[in-house]
Parts: C-alpha cells; sequence; structure tokens
C-alpha cells in the first residue's frame, strides 16, 4: 500500500460492510472474510481512469462509471472529504487534459484547413501562368483568373492571410491582353503571397505549414517547367528533396523520402510521366492535411 492511498471501512449496497481502498490508480472495495475478517475479498476494483462522475451524498459517496452509480456509505466522516477530493481531482485533471486535446486538434485542423487553402491559390495562380503558354485562349486566361480571385478570397474566412489587395494590378493588366505583362503581375502575386508566409517559424507547426507552403511552390514551379519544355530543373528538384526531408521529420508526416528521391530521380531522367510523378510527391504532402478530422463543437 501506498503512501498516497487512503482507507476507509464502508458498506456497500448487496455486499455489506467492508474496506474501501483509493490510490492513484484503483478504487478497490474489499469485504473482509473468514472467522477473524483476516481475508479479504475484492467486490469491486474501479480504474479511477474510468470513473465517470463523484458526488458526496451527506456520510455517502456516489461513484459513476460505465453507467453504473455505486455507492458507498462511508464510516469514518474524517475520509469522505479526503476520498471524495482524490477522486474529483483525478477527474478534474483528466478533464483539463481532454480540453486540451480538443483545443489542439482544433488547433491543428485550423491551420491544416489554411495550408490546404494556401495551395489551392497556389495552385490556381500558377494556372492563370500555364494558361499563357502557347496560342493564347482569352476566355480560358479570364477564367483561370477568375478562380484564383476567388481562391485568394477564401483564405481569409480559412484563417490564412489574404493577398486580394495584391491582385489589383493583374487585374488590370489582364484587359492588356498583353502575356508578358499578366506573367509579371502573376508572379509578383505569388512572390506577395510566399512573403506571408516566409516568416513563419514560431512554433513547429507554423514551421510544418511554410515547408508544405514551400514544396507546393516548388511543385508547381516544375509542373510549368514541364509545360514550357525547361530541361533543367536540377536545381528545383535539389530543393524540393531538401524541404521534403525536413517535412518528412515533422508530426504526422506521409513523406516517404525514399520514395520520392526515386520519383524525382525518374523525373530528372524523363523516365515516366513527369506530370504523373509530380502528383504523386503532391499527395504525400497532401495526405496528413487532408486526414485531420474537423473540429469538436
Amino acid at each position: 500500500m501506498s503512501a498516497n492511498t487512503i482507507v476507509a471501512k464502508a458498506r456497500l449496497r448487496n455486499f455489506g460492510n467492508g474496506v474501501l481502498e483509493v490510490d492513484d490508480e484503483f478504487v478497490r472495495f474489499f469485504v473482509e472474510t473468514g472467522r477473524f475478517r483476516k481475508q479479504r475479498q475484492i467486490t469491486r476494483k474501479i480504474p479511477l481512469i474510468e470513473v465517470e462522475g463523484v458526488e458526496r451524498l451527506g456520510d455517502d459517496l456516489s461513484l459513476t462509471w460505465k453507467g453504473t452509480t455505486e455507492i458507498f456509505a462511508i464510516e469514518e466522516k474524517p475520509q469522505i472529504d479526503k476520498i471524495y477530493e482524490k477522486v474529483y481531482a483525478t477527474l478534474a485533471e483528466r478533464t483539463k487534459k481532454v480540453e486540451q486535446q480538443v483545443s489542439a486538434d482544433q488547433e491543428r485542423n485550423k491551420l491544416a484547413q489554411a495550408t490546404l487553402a494556401v495551395m489551392v491559390a497556389v495552385d490556381s495562380l500558377f494556372a492563370v501562368l500555364k494558361s499563357l503558354h502557347g496560342r493564347v485562349d482569352w476566355k480560358l486566361v479570364e477564367s483561370v483568373y477568375n478562380q484564383a480571385e476567388e481562391n485568394v478570397a477564401k483564405l481569409a474566412s480559412q484563417g490564412a492571410r489574404s493577398i486580394s489587395g495584391d491582385l489589383k494590378p493583374l487585374s488590370a493588366a489582364l484587359h492588356s491582353h498583353h502575356p508578358n505583362e499578366i506573367a509579371e503581375k502573376t508572379c509578383d502575386a505569388l512572390n506577395s503571397l510566399y512573403e506571408n508566409f516566409d516568416g513563419l517559424a514560431s512554433s513547429e507547426a507554423d514551421s510544418q505549414m511554410k515547408l508544405t507552403i514551400q514544396a507546393s511552390y516548388l511543385l508547381n514551379d516544375m509542373a510549368l517547367g514541364v509545360l514550357v519544355g525547361d530541361n533543367d530543373m536540377g536545381r528545383e528538384g535539389s530543393e524540393l528533396l531538401k524541404t521534403l526531408e525536413d517535412l518528412a521529420k515533422m508530426p504526422a508526416s506521409r513523406i516517404d523520402v525514399n520514395k520520392a528521391k526515386a520519383s524525382l530521380d525518374k523525373f530528372s531522367a524523363g523516365k515516366g510521366k513527369q506530370s504523373v510523378i509530380l502528383e504523386e510527391i503532391k499527395s504525400m504532402i497532401e495526405a496528413p492535411l487532408t486526414e485531420v478530422p474537423p473540429p469538436k463543437a
């Protein structure tokens, strides 16, 4: 018996008189048997972690666990408060931990949704650049821009920093039908969005968000390079691999560095469809973000 154990004579309905014993792990009720009552038979062994509620009812102590309420009549009044306070403190600590975990899960979910919103905005801005390649379909460019504008506007609602104001020069350039000017303003918007998150490093979660966004930019840059026929993307591939290695060290990461490296080697060697390879890597990055459960109310 540890020094933290509280013992009191008590009576449990349907079992009679016995001894109630409470330590840091269990609430036990023993019935004393034998001619000299020196033998103990455990009739109740309740893990403190499973106790759902505790209440003092005069000289009685009510414990609820697994949907069942047990009422112990305590003979030694000074022990009633001690037992009640010990069980209540355990419940309070458990409730606190659950609340902290719920809060952490909600914050992680919020950050994941914000990160996904940024990735969607980045994808749509790069889509504007892709729409300018080759023979330009201005209706398509306008449609792609409208989608990008909508995605950027959604950033604020997801808790991310919006750059809606930075799209005004791009919107104005769109009416000029000058591909180079539109491309320049699109790059300005992408740089502005990146700078919003480049300084994040106040926590592990912020660092993970920053690395994920960085990987998104690199993937899109490489996808654009595939479209325009850029055969020299060694620097981007090396940067992406380094970013993926850093991401793999983060909690809940789904990054398989060896698999990512093998995929990037295939990409560099021109083996397999390059756009498919980049999508596979993108799926690794997005996995921990899409698997986060919605916040509890």
